[in-house]
């Protein structure tokens, strides 16, 4: 087979291929979609692992043609194991989250193995629930040991996203030491640590005691000059005989939960231009657009956005609205080089200048005046 597919004779069909490949840390599964009816032509496209998903979709119909790209990743990734965990693809920043899971000896009490660490606050310390981090040292405020019973454990939670940390029991010990499982859960809420992560390589470790434990993080990826878990990319252009529409989406979930959305729009008709940025800040929303048309035979700009910036040879405004022009006229009221002046056109035209609601000084109508600011005056 040469690769071509002679489609003369077709009307309609469906075509649908797969490949996945193996890579050294995922699995890619590719796959390939054509399908033809009376109305339309589609073909897809669709790349997919578990974290990130590609797409690019093309639909050919007889009045428009529509193409479309997403690109989905979940930049958090997770890691599990015993006592250690050694990464080697973090983004610089703060620790996602952290799970200890109980078994009966971890942080059951304080021994001395003669190793010394520095905190966060730069303090030393040896104590009952340490985690190391790149050798830095994290007291958890854990004062009691992680127990389990039949598959049920207490375990340490630490979520940078919902902003807490906490010790969660679901084992009890009755008068004569014995374990049972609660019927409800024991919430301890304990302080924020400040887990930091460097750029690259970086060991994770429980100090003096053997435990499963998991860390999520941001891993390096396409996007990894953006700190957040979750990305997700759209882009559209939609193309008719009137009318052709561009869009590119993007929403961020940040490593704080919160979502932030960007929205870039072009809308382009026989008479009119309009373009549109548009960010959400969790319930803030800010605008900025420029239209541009042709109505009732004038040319009409219309601009919209909190600030404004106009740079040009002779006129600039700045986005704090400072005006700076080589001349103007508003109202019949002149400014040039020389200062400000007004000239009257009919017999009762006269010039009175304010200064901070103080009459300072007019002129008698039924005159012609030119008056021009000195440095005396203020």
């Amino acid at each position: 087979m040469d690769g071509q597919i002679n489609a003369n004779f077709i009307t309609v069909g469906q075509m649908n291929v797969a490949r996945i490949e193996g890579l050294t840390d995922s699995l890619n599964e590719i796959n390939t979609a054509i399908e033809l009816n009376a109305s339309n032509i589609q073909i897809a496209v669709n790349k997919q692992n578990e974290q990130q998903q590609k797409v690019s979709e093309i639909t050919v119909a007889l009045n428009a043609i529509l193409n479309k790209v997403s690109d989905i990743a979940n930049l958090t990734s997770i890691v599990d194991g015993l006592k250690t965990i050694n990464l080697t693809d973090a983004i610089e920043g703060v620790l996602i989250g952290l799970r200890i899971i109980g078994n009966n000896t971890v942080f059951a009490g304080l021994y001395f193995d003669n190793s010394w660490y520095f905190d966060e606050n730069h303090y030393f310390l040896n104590s009952d629930s340490t985690v190391l981090i790149n050798d830095v040292a994290y007291d958890l405020g854990i004062d009691d040991v992680l127990r389990q019973l039949n598959g049920v454990y207490d375990e340490y939670v630490y979520n940078y996203s919902e902003g807490y940390a906490r010790v969660i029991r679901r084992i009890g010990v009755n008068s004569s030491g014995n374990l049972y499982i609660l019927q409800n859960e024991v919430i301890e809420e304990l302080k924020m640590p400040n887990f930091q992560l460097k750029n690259g390589e970086n060991k994770i470790t429980i100090l003096n005691y053997n435990a499963n434990l998991s860390v999520s993080y941001i891993a390096k990826n396409d996007y990894s000059n953006i700190f957040a878990t979750k990305i997700e990319m759209n882009s559209e252009i939609k193309q008719s005989a009137s009318e052709i529409n561009a869009s590119v989406n993007q929403k961020i979930t940040t490593a704080r939960g919160e979502l932030e959305e960007s929205i870039g729009e072009i809308s382009v008709k026989a008479e009119e231009i309009n373009q549109q940025v548009t960010k959400k800040v969790g319930k803030n929303e800010v605008i900025a657009s420029i239209n541009t048309a042709v109505r009732n035979g004038q040319g009409v700009i219309t601009i919209s956005g909190n600030q404004v910036v106009i740079n040009s040879d002779k006129f600039s405004l700045t986005k704090e609205g400072v005006i700076t022009a080589t001349a103007g006229k508003i109202s019949g009221i002149n400014f040039d080089n020389r200062g400000l002046n007004y000239s009257g056109i009919s017999n009762d035209d006269g010039f009175g200048l304010w200064s901070n609601g103080v009459h300072l000084a007019q002129t008698p109508a039924r005159t012609r005046f030119f008056y021009y600011f000195s440095c005396g005056w203020k």
